[in-house]
């Protein structure tokens, strides 16, 4: 048998072809599957936290300590940098204390809620205690309620809001 498909010589058994295109296929189907098996395990994840915050059992809004605005953020505890906030949405913090922060997840690290305020004696405005708080680890989308964070027992840690070191004594 010759033609345009097969050389002189070339000697080609019925069904052969099939069973190539089959064994192709199959193969084909294969490495499709591994690759949305990668694909899905980057899933990317909303997280929406809401809570009201706390000092000394108060609520530590805007009001309080002379005004000066407190930083909640969704953190990224293994590259210590912040999650990726949702458009429109931004750190709501009002004079009772509430908040509400939705971010954006998309390497599969754990997240903590990062919180700079002024729950500490003889505040300075610039110099922020930072506390962490452990979020519950969930699968796909998390709407989470942290309910009431009490900030005042946080570690002796301050930073700027250039997230610099600083010291309030």
């Amino acid at each position: 048998m010759s033609g345009p498909c097969c050389p002189v010589g070339c000697r080609v058994k019925f069904g052969q072809n099939i069973i190539v295109n089959i064994m192709l296929y199959h193969l084909t189907a294969a490495l499709l599957a591994v690759l949305s098996a990668g694909i899905v395990a980057a899933e990317v994840n909303t997280i929406e936290v809401r809570g009201r915050l706390l000092c000394h059992g108060k609520p530590h809004g805007k009001a309080g300590l002379a005004g000066w605005p407190k930083l909640v953020q969704l953190w990224n505890a293994a590259s210590d940098t912040p999650v990726e906030k949702v458009g429109g949405f931004r750190e709501v913090n009002n004079r009772k204390g509430i908040f509400y922060i939705k971010g954006i997840e998309t390497e599969g690290a754990p997240v903590v809620l990062k919180i700079l305020h002024h729950c500490y004696d003889n505040p300075i405005e610039e110099c922020y205690k930072v506390s962490f708080f452990n979020l519950p680890t969930s699968e796909g989308n998390a709407k989470l309620d942290a309910g009431f964070v009490e900030l005042a027992d946080s570690l002796d840690l301050f930073e700027s809001r250039s997230h610099l070191a600083c010291s309030p004594y």
